[in-house]
């Protein structure tokens, strides 16, 4: 199994963010730019607001939280820290409990076999759900195989494919396989699907056959058929799957958007998903028109909704930016898609020396978001995801726990942000970590800098 770098569903990026870490060099991050002004940020939704709090919480509470794994599976056997508490160990089910705790308080868990530390503070709820991402991660993956009928039939005319694409609840990430030239068969090559958890799961393959404008432009112009097979079973390695998806003729609608991004920021991608039931059905191809707008043909599929994920970069530093938006109907006029200004990394410096356990790292805010520091190194080094609302952070002294800043170490470190979400509290609630489940979800990164561990 090889570890993926990419992320689609859960984890809220976090992985996306550490395997970019695992593959940036020490050179290669800029100094900060200008964070911008009030001014020039526009978007749709307001998320300063965020998925709510709870009300005040007493003077002390019982904690019974959970950890699970970037695919929302649960982790046991975890030691759990919270304050001067005795140590929990997570059981089979993820779950932990801690009494008569003050809030609010931070939760530490410890992934001992890659010495990641994952950090929640400022909490206040008794229920925390912790999503501990492990950079070392080895995900389930599967190749698929199968047949297909009808549509406009095969095998396909020019400028004619079928896209055809996993869509499974316990799923990690999901990309399209397609229909194969001159004959009627589809393969999924095994990156495209991935998982934690069983090896075998069970899914919903849906076929997508179009028309396309040109070999180097797969937008679709018109729609052949759709169908589905459902009931599949998934195992890792190899599937051929016996039976023949049928797609039945499909019309089309019309889908608009436009995209505003702040000052410095140039839209780079804009992707369409098709939803149903919440999962991710099928992945449109990517629009390849330049701008920040969007006009694109879909199909007019009964029970589909859209999603639209649009993304940014700042050409000075090299800072991301991406909001995803959920529930679309399938012909929404110029829906509005908004995008935030990443933080601003302030201190340490690039390439600063003689970091340790005192040294405060600090960005600038994302509005009505909370942020995720994360440092990692090579093998063996202790990796942090520090997940607060503040826009400060220190490493925690867990010299007890055996985790210890090894010195003279070159890190890499970035800042992950996500809106909206009032707190770290929202942030750990039961459904925040599927993205999913959010109408909107606003995610941002910020340039990567390096430093070194005092000798």
């Amino acid at each position: 199994m090889a570890t993926h770098s990419s992320y689609r569903r859960n984890g809220l990026g976090l992985l996306f963010l550490l395997s970019a870490l695992v593959q940036s060099a020490a050179g290669c991050s800029d100094e900060p730019g200008q964070p911008a002004s009030s001014g020039e940020q526009a978007h749709d939704e307001t998320p300063s607001g965020g998925v709510g709090d709870d009300d005040a919480a007493p003077a002390t509470i019982s904690v019974r939280g959970k950890v699970l794994d970037m695919g929302r599976r649960p982790l046991a056997g975890l030691p759990v820290h919270i304050g001067d508490h005795p140590l929990a160990l997570t059981d089979t089910s993820g779950q932990f409990t801690v009494p008569n705790v003050s809030p609010p308080y931070t939760v530490t868990v410890l992934l001992g076999t890659s010495k990641t530390v994952v950090i929640y503070e400022g909490l206040s709820r008794p229920d925390p759900t912790i999503v501990a991402v492990d950079p070392s991660t080895q995900l389930r993956q599967a190749g698929i195989q199968g047949t297909l009928a009808g549509g406009g039939g095969y095998p396909e005319a020019a400028l004619t494919r079928t896209s055809v694409q996993l869509a499974a609840k316990a799923l990690y990430s999901a990309t399209p396989g397609f229909s194969q030239p001159g004959e009627n068969t589809f393969i999924l090559a095994p990156p495209a699907t991935s998982w934690t958890g069983p090896a075998t799961i069970p899914g919903t393959l849906h076929a997508l056959q179009y028309t396309y404008k040109a070999a180097n432009d797969q937008k679709p112009i018109e729609y052949k058929g759709y169908g589905t097979l459902t009931n599949v079973s998934i195992t890792e390695g190899d599937n051929e799957i016996p039976t023949k998806i049928t797609l039945e003729p499909i019309g089309k609608v019309s889908f608009s958007a436009s995209t505003t991004a702040p000052a410095d920021y140039a839209v780079k991608q804009k992707t369409l998903r098709l939803t149903i039931g919440g999962q991710i059905a099928i992945e449109l191809p990517k629009d390849p028109e330049p701008g920040p707008n969007i006009v694109y043909p879909v199909p007019a599929i009964g029970d589909a909704q859209g999603q639209v994920t649009v993304s940014a970069e700042n050409a000075s530093t090299g800072a991301r930016s991406t909001t995803t938006k959920n529930e679309l109907a399938l012909d929404a006029v110029n829906a509005t898609i908004g995008i935030l200004p990443s933080p601003t990394l302030v201190l340490p410096v690039d390439k600063a020396t003689g970091v340790n356990m005192s040294t405060s790292f600090s960005w600038t805010k994302l509005d009505g978001g909370v942020h995720v520091l994360v440092l990692l190194a090579g093998p063996g080094n202790p990796h942090y995801q520090i997940v607060t609302a503040a826009t400060e952070a220190r490493l925690p002294d867990l010299a007890s726990a055996g985790i210890q800043l090894p010195p003279g170490t070159t890190y890499n470190w970035v800042v992950g942000a996500f809106a909206p979400f009032a707190s770290v509290d929202a942030y750990a609630g039961n459904d925040a970590a599927d993205k999913n489940a959010l109408p909107v979800l606003y995610e941002a990164q910020s340039s990567f800098r390096s430093f070194t561990t005092a000798p």
